[in-house]
C-alpha cells in the first residue's frame, strides 16, 4: 500500500505515506509507481546505499507556500523562484502535485463505489438509530402518531420482503438495500440514516418503510460533503491522528454553524406569514430536540 518508487529496475522502496491510512477501505485498491533512471539521482536525492528517494520523501507532506518567503510572495512566483534556486525540490514538488492530483481522483471514483460505501457503513456506531428509535417508540406509546405507522407489517418475514421490493423498485443499490434491511428488519430501529444522491435543494429527505423512516443525506448538496462525510471519517478511520482529528472536528463544526447561519438569513429575509411560519418550526423543532437529546452524557455511551 503507497507508492513505489523504483530506481531502474528495482524498487528503492514501497513509501505508504502517500495513503491516508491501512483502515481506510479505498487505499488497498489503487497503486502507483514512480520510476526514473539513475542520471535522476541528484533530483531525488537517492541515498547512497540506494535505500531511499529522500528529497521526494520531504516534499511529500508539503505544499508551495512552506517556501513562501513572505506574504507578497504568489505560487507561481514561489515556483518561479524554487526553479531557478532548487531545482531538485522544484521537480519533485511538481511530481507530488501531479501523484496527489491523481490519486484524488482515483478516491473520489472509489469512495463512491458500492462496496466501499458498504465497509464504510458496516464501521459506523448506531447510536443515533438506537437513542431515537427508543424516543419513537416512547412517543407512539404516548399515543402520537405519523404516517409511516401506515405502512407498519407485523409480521417480521412479510415486512422484510416488503422492504426488499420497495427498495428494488426504487432503484437503490444491493449495498445499500442490505444496510437498511439490517438496521430497520434485522435491528428493528424505528429510524435508519443512509446517503444517497437527490435531486434538488435539500440535504436530506424523510421517507417512510413499513413502518419506519429512513432519512437519506443528499450526496448532491455541499452539506454532505463538509459535514456528513467528515463525521464519518472521524467515526470510521480507526487510524486517524489527533492533529487530524481536531481538523475535522473544526470542519464539521464550522460546516454545522454555517448550515444554521444559512437558515438565520432565510428566516431573516421572510416577511409576514412566511416569517412567522418559520420562527413557529424552528421552534416546534426545538421542542422535538430537546425530547430526543440526551440529557445525560453516559447515554451516549453505546450499548
Amino acid at each position: 500500500m503507497g507508492l513505489s518508487i523504483v530506481r531502474e529496475d528495482r524498487e528503492l522502496e514501497l513509501d505508504d505515506g502517500w495513503s491516508q491510512g491501512k483502515n481506510v477501505a479505498w487505499e488497498r485498491w489503487w497503486g502507483a509507481e514512480l520510476c526514473f533512471s539513475k542520471e535522476m539521482d541528484y533530483i531525488f536525492d537517492v541515498t547512497n546505499n540506494k535505500q531511499h528517494a529522500q528529497r521526494l520523501a520531504d516534499v511529500r507532506s508539503k505544499d508551495w507556500d512552506y517556501y513562501r518567503e513572505d506574504d507578497t510572495e504568489t505560487e507561481k512566483e514561489i515556483k518561479d523562484r524554487l526553479k531557478l534556486e532548487d531545482y531538485g525540490t522544484w521537480v519533485c514538488l511538481d511530481i507530488r502535485d501531479r501523484i496527489e492530483k491523481t490519486l484524488s481522483l482515483i478516491r473520489n471514483q472509489l469512495e463512491s463505489s458500492s462496496l466501499v460505501k458498504k465497509k464504510t457503513r458496516n464501521q459506523r456506531h448506531k447510536l443515533a438509530e438506537e437513542i431515537a428509535s427508543q424516543k419513537m417508540k416512547e412517543r407512539r406509546e404516548k399515543g402520537h402518531t405519523g404516517k409511516s405507522q401506515r405502512g407498519t407489517i407485523e409480521d417480521i418475514e412479510k415486512r422484510r420482503e416488503a422492504l426488499r421490493k420497495q427498495l428494488k423498485d426504487e432503484g437503490l443499490d444491493e449495498a445499500l438495500a442490505e444496510h437498511l434491511e439490517d438496521l430497520l428488519i434485522t435491528s428493528e430501529y424505528g429510524i435508519a440514516f443512509a446517503e444517497k444522491p437527490i435531486d434538488g435543494d435539500a440535504f436530506f429527505s424523510v421517507e417512510a418503510k413499513v413502518g419506519s423512516l429512513v432519512v437519506f443525506l443528499n450526496e448532491n448538496h455541499p452539506a454532505f460533503k463538509h459535514l456528513f462525510a467528515v463525521i464519518d471519517k472521524i467515526d470510521t478511520d480507526e487510524e486517524i491522528s489527533k492533529e487530524d482529528m481536531r481538523k475535522k472536528v473544526i470542519h464539521a463544526s464550522a460546516a454545522l454553524k454555517l448550515l444554521m447561519a444559512s437558515w438565520a438569513m432565510y428566516e431573516d429575509e421572510a416577511i409576514g406569514d412566511d416569517h412567522r411560519n418559520l420562527v413557529k418550526a424552528r421552534r416546534t423543532w426545538g421542542r422535538y430536540a430537546d425530547e430526543f437529546l440526551p440529557t445525560d452524557n453516559d447515554e451516549y455511551e453505546e450499548g
